[in-house]
C-alpha cells in the first residue's frame, strides 16, 4: 500500500549515498531540495527509482563534473518536480524516449563503460508510472542530459 512519504527527506538520503560513487570518480553531487515535499507512494521503489537516475547520470558525467539533483513544487501546475542533470555527453535526440525502454543503450560504449544491463531507466519508468508520475529526458543545451520526474502534488 502506499503511504504518505516525505519526498525531500528521500531524495536527501539517496544523494548522501549516491556521493560515495561520485567522489570516486571525482565526480560532484548538488543538490537543491525543497523541504516538506509531500507524496503517498512506496519508499523502496521511489528510492530506486531515482537512485537509479542519479547513478545513471554520476556514471556519465566527466570527472571534476556536477550532477544537480533538484527538486521543487511547481505550484501552478499543482505538481511536484525532481530534475536530475549530468554534464556527460548527452544521448542522441532519437533515443530519449526509448533509453527507458528494457535492454535498450543508447551506444555500445556507453554500456560498455557501466557494465550494465539497460534495466536502470526502464526500472525507474515504471516505478515512477505506478505513482501516476511523469519521466521524460533531454539533452541540455550547454551539454549533458536532464532526466525530469512529475508527480501531481496532489497524491500526498
Amino acid at each position: 500500500a502506499q503511504v504518505p512519504l516525505d519526498l525531500s527527506a528521500l531524495l536527501d538520503a539517496v544523494a548522501h549515498d549516491a556521493r560515495f560513487e561520485a567522489e570516486a570518480r571525482e565526480v560532484v553531487v548538488d543538490t537543491s531540495i525543497e523541504p516538506g515535499l509531500g507524496l503517498r507512494g512506496h519508499a523502496e521503489l521511489l528510492r530506486s527509482v531515482f537512485d537509479n537516475v542519479l547513478r545513471n547520470a554520476i556514471r556519465h558525467s566527466p570527472a571534476t563534473g556536477i550532477v544537480a539533483l533538484t527538486a521543487q513544487r511547481d505550484g501552478p501546475r499543482d505538481q511536484l518536480v525532481v530534475s536530475i542533470a549530468d554534464q556527460g555527453p548527452g544521448v542522441p535526440d532519437a533515443m530519449l524516449d526509448a533509453m527507458f525502454d528494457a535492454f535498450v543503450r543508447v551506444d555500445a560504449a556507453r554500456s560498455a563503460d557501466t557494465g550494465g544491463h539497460g534495466l536502470g531507466l526502464a526500472i525507474a519508468r515504471q516505478g515512477v508510472k505506478a505513482h501516476g508520475g511523469s519521466i521524460v529526458a533531454r539533452n541540455r543545451p550547454a551539454g549533458g542530459l536532464e532526466v525530469e520526474v512529475r508527480f501531481s502534488a496532489g497524491r500526498t
